[in-house]
């Protein structure tokens, strides 16, 4: 993919464990989900499956609108469990993001406690406008970060988290990278865990 900003060149590591290209083709209410179209059958549950309340709203024709109680739901996979020196790289399209007081909003959650521990990835748009990537690695509530410079607010916004084990972790916005950093020291840190990958459910913090 290439940076409209400078013309610079970003890879996206390994291809897609998961397309949800959200068309209303995908839409599959009947079964209370979105297809993943990559033929790796990893389809996006509309909520819990059962509460109305949680599915969130289909678009006319692509993508959903979700209002911060609404969410999407995976079942669990290896393929998106960060295993010792697992890289993983999370693309998607955001429009018009907003926040209300100190709630902060889900793009992408695989995180998971462990007796005080927590270890996984978590991507969010938080309330002062940023988008933030953080991987947590099995010690406590310690994470490291790496956050966008500028507000992604209205219109259409790409986003890439790129996860390299071996160096580090990298945010795109827009095909500009907007910060990186060091997570090589946790390289064979095992973050395998059994949660589920949410999109979209509204955090607090």
């Amino acid at each position: 993919a290439q940076d409209y900003f400078d013309n610079s060149i970003y890879d996206q590591k390994d291809d897609a464990v998961f397309d949800l290209q959200m068309r209303a083709e995908d839409h599959d209410p009947t079964n209370v989900r979105t297809l993943d179209v990559s033929g790796n059958g990893n389809h996006a549950r509309l909520g819990d499956g059962s509460t109305p309340s949680t599915y969130p709203t289909k678009k006319q024709e692509r993508g959903y609108s979700l209002d911060g109680g609404d969410y999407f739901e995976i079942d669990e996979s290896s393929v998106l469990d960060l295993g010792s020196g697992q890289d993983i790289t999370v693309f998607g399209v955001l429009k018009n993001l907003t926040v209300s007081g100190a709630a902060n909003r889900t793009v992408y959650d695989k995180r998971y406690e462990d007796g005080g521990d927590y270890k996984g990835l978590g991507i969010y748009y938080s309330h002062a406008g940023a988008l933030v990537s953080s991987l947590f690695y099995g010690s406590g509530a310690s994470a490291l970060y790496a956050t966008s410079t500028e507000k992604v607010l209205n219109g259409l916004n790409t986003f890439a988290v790129v996860v390299d084990r071996s160096d580090t972790m990298r945010l795109y916005v827009n095909g500009r990278l907007e910060d990186e950093t060091d997570i090589s020291p946790h390289e064979n840190t095992d973050l395998t865990n059994p949660q589920n990958p949410i999109m979209g459910d509204a955090i607090s913090g």
